[in-house]
């Protein structure tokens, strides 16, 4: 069940899938989100490299941008409901900042482009509301002026820059606006930085104890921010960790118990549906597997007893022998997969 060539049936399967459920789901989505996001993307698009790194440490997530600006809605917030947002991980104030610049022509450079935001917050909210919003997201601009000018170090470490840029935050803005701003990001960096420790030292226990045990370890780390972190997490990168969670008491079970568990997990995270597609995939893709060895057999057999023919005549047969088992699609896709294997390894 966990040989590699398994595994490369089981994520390629669970791939297929997922790629199909996204490409409908993003095709639908688009015509309603399109004008927003390349807004959004024509902003970002104006960074540099080493400014996205700066204001975006995690990377630019996938769903960003795909949503008006909770400060550009018919429903506003207020401040309190805005900032308890903030705190339980609904929204993220980064984000809303970015979706807000979509409201900005494309030639207004940054401070131009603050400028537009804090006067939509004023014609669109009264006091208090206006002035303590207004007060976070210049408390935010501040910050963007000085990590934009931050020197990071050459190091390709991750924690080293992080831990520069967290110091940055606290020197600029105050701790409460910090956690506001930053919080739920922070706390996924710290929950990345953690896990490893507790796969390392949970090794010993059972896979349910460790699947319970690394579920309570993201509550505690999240804390607040817990349930909203949750809605935002990969299914397939879960799914990929409970397998890996478990994987120690799977290869104990029988062969039938290994599939029985397996599907079972796999129901959990993709419904009985998807496992049932995933199984498919499977069947379909061992298939094809079987149909790649009994062809490198035969071809393992034309050679060694056809020694003697030129290049061109192997060549031919081979051909021949190809798509009489695999067919001309994949006897072509075949030899293009060898050729890259060929031109990696010459690499190595």
């Amino acid at each position: 069940m966990f040989d590699s060539k398994k595994n490369l049936l089981i994520i390629g399967g669970i791939l297929l899938i997922l790629s199909s459920l996204v490409y409908f789901l993003m095709k639908n989505k688009n015509s309603k989100v399109s004008d927003t996001k390349n807004g959004v993307e024509s902003e970002i698009e104006k960074l540099t490299n080493d400014e996205i790194s700066k204001i975006f440490p995690m990377g630019i997530p996938s769903e960003f941008g795909e949503e008006e600006s909770v400060l550009d809605t018919e429903n506003l917030l207020n401040y309190n409901e805005f900032s308890d947002k903030l705190k339980s991980g609904e929204i993220n104030f980064v984000w809303e900042v970015w979706k807000l610049r979509r409201l900005c022509p494309d030639d207004f450079k940054p401070d131009q482009c603050n400028d537009v935001i804090l006067k939509h917050i004023d014609k669109s909210y009264t006091p208090p509301d206006n002035e303590q919003l207004k007060s976070l997201f210049k408390d935010y601009f501040r910050y963007e002026v000085a990590i934009r000018e931050l020197e990071l170090p050459s190091s390709n470490k991750f924690e080293d820059k992080y831990d520069l840029i967290k110091k940055k935050r606290l020197e600029i803005l105050k701790d409460e606006n910090s956690k506001l701003i930053f919080g739920m990001e922070e706390a996924k960096v710290e929950f990345l930085s953690i896990q490893k420790d507790f796969l390392e030292s949970s090794k010993k226990l059972s896979g349910e104890d460790r699947v319970k045990g690394y579920e309570a370890l993201k509550k505690k780390t999240y804390g607040s921010f817990y349930e909203n972190m949750k809605t935002r997490e990969d299914t397939y990168t879960n799914y990929q960790t409970e397998i890996s969670l478990r994987e120690d008491d799977l290869k104990k079970l029988s062969p039938e118990a290994q599939t029985a568990q397996t599907r079972a997990i796999q129901e959990k995270y993709f419904g009985k549906d998807g496992a049932e597609r995933i199984q498919k995939s499977l069947e379909e893709a061992s298939k094809e597997d079987k149909k790649i060895q009994d062809y490198e057999k035969k071809a393992s057999e034309f050679l060694s007893q056809n020694s003697g023919l030129n290049p061109k005549e192997k060549e031919d047969k081979l051909q021949e022998i190809r798509v009489n088992l695999l067919g001309k699609d994949e006897a072509d896709a075949y030899i293009r997969r060898k050729e890259l294997d060929e031109a990696l390894n010459k690499i190595k």
